[in-house]
């Protein structure tokens, strides 16, 4: 197992060194010398280190290179030094007076660690150059201050600079696509990391089973997104071993998958509607469970959207309402529950609509895919026709054989919301 490990390192590098080569290709960072000692950036802005980039970087994805001057006391001249300059997402390549001293590829989380060769340590000024590259998400440096820093090797952390604070910085190339290898995982024995079998539930639930519980909610399904019929059968057991283990059917909230990937106009672009599709089947084939929809409150940019507070209303008003008797509160927003086709139109049927179906914000409704004998799907055009029913028709489609609803990994123009501003839960009648 080490000589495997051993040569997927070895595979893993050459590969990075290749796909470094094509990122940097265009970067004029590159092929200006951005990381050179006398490269004059008397034009570069700043930037807070640590932190997330923001303004008009939120959204860049891409390269943004960092440089910052230091003095380098006298008595480090010619020493080894570690430099430290935090967790850098997604990758980087790390320089010192415009030599490379360290890179780390796809390894957002991880501080950063490298070492100065002494023979390039000189006392007086010294620049040090960061080329990061962020392949989607939140891009920056992060970490605590006082771990941002750079000492002797083998010196105590209190002889340490600390550098972090303003760098100057410059964007570079914009990603190009292709976010690159992913370095091996290190072996371990069985049990030992959260995605072994048994390992989650043995340390983080079962510890718990004695006591009473009143409910469970979950929260997953992002890395299951490319397993959407494996899923439609592990989550219904998980549900039932759970309650098999607790004795009793205490309710069980999900929360379907929200928003995320780059906006599609393929109306039945499928991805991760599928897996979402999976999570709908499981609630409504296993009795006592809810969903929650948040097609509304994802983020194209972001797996883990930040819009925690309305998950959590949405959850808490389903258990209100269920288990506590709270009928005023919105148990869900509207589900699909049957179809019918009457002449070039398809019909469908609502339950939990509230007093009316609606687009948000006031716009017309819109998100529904629909297909004609040719087998062939067209955005299609919606109206509501009743307080829990919808008309979807299409010019081309004569006598249609389906639709589909919010069927994209972004759904952005699925809007049909109840009278409580709850969304739709995406659907297929096929």
């Amino acid at each position: 197992i080490s000589k495997l490990y051993e040569s997927q390192k070895i595979d893993f590098e050459g590969n990075a060194t290749l796909w470094w080569d094509k990122k940097l290709a265009s970067d004029p960072g590159s092929s200006e010398g951005w990381a050179r000692q006398d490269f004059d950036d008397s034009e570069w802005t700043e930037m807070s280190v640590p932190g997330l980039w923001d303004g008009d970087n939120s959204d860049w994805d891409g390269l943004v290179w960092y440089r910052k001057t230091v003095e380098i006391p006298e008595e480090w001249q010619g020493k080894d030094l570690i430099l430290e300059p935090g967790a850098i997402d997604d990758a980087d390549i790390t320089f010192w007076q415009g030599q490379e001293v360290g890179r780390t590829t796809n390894q957002h989380a991880t501080l950063r660690t490298y070492k100065v060769p002494g023979n390039q340590v000189t006392a007086g000024k010294a620049v040090i150059t960061i080329a990061a590259l962020d392949t989607g998400g939140a891009g920056g440096i992060t970490g605590a201050d006082e771990n941002i820093r750079i000492r002797p090797a083998g010196a105590d952390l209190a002889s340490a600079q600390i550098i972090s604070g303003m760098w100057k910085h410059r964007r570079g190339a914009a990603f190009s696509g292709d976010r690159g290898p992913s370095p091996p995982a290190p072996p371990s024995a069985p049990g030992m990391t959260a995605s072994d079998p048994a390992v989650m539930f043995n340390a983080m639930l079962s510890p718990f089973i004695p006591y009473a519980i009143d409910g469970a909610i979950w929260y997953q399904g992002e890395s299951n997104s490319s397993q959407p019929r494996e899923y439609r059968e592990l989550l219904p057991l998980m549900i039932g071993s759970w309650r098999e283990a607790w004795g009793y059917t205490f309710p069980f909230g999900i929360v379907q998958l929200a928003a995320f990937k780059a906006v599609s106009d393929d109306p039945i672009q499928g991805g991760w509607a599928e897996l979402r599709d999976a999570q709908d089947f499981t609630h409504r084939m296993i009795r006592n469970t809810g969903l929650a929809v948040l097609t509304d409150i994802g983020d194209a940019r972001d797996i883990h959207p930040i819009n925690k507070q309305a998950v959590g209303r949405r959850l808490a008003d389903w258990a209100l309402n269920r288990n506590h008797g709270r009928r005023d509160l919105p148990e869900s927003g509207p589900f699909y529950l049957r179809s019918s086709v009457d002449g070039n139109a398809m019909v469908l049927e609502f339950t939990h609509c509230g007093e009316s179906l609606v687009g948000r914000r006031g716009k017309s409704i819109d998100g529904f895919a629909i297909q004609g004998q040719d087998g062939r799907w067209h955005w299609g055009v919606a109206e509501v026709s009743g307080p829990m029913e919808i008309r979807v028709t299409h010019p081309q489609v004569q006598m249609p054989k389906a639709v589909r609803y919010a069927w994209q990994d972004n759904p952005v123009r699925a809007n049909v919301v109840s009278s409580f501003g709850l969304p739709m839960a995406p659907f297929k009648t096929d």
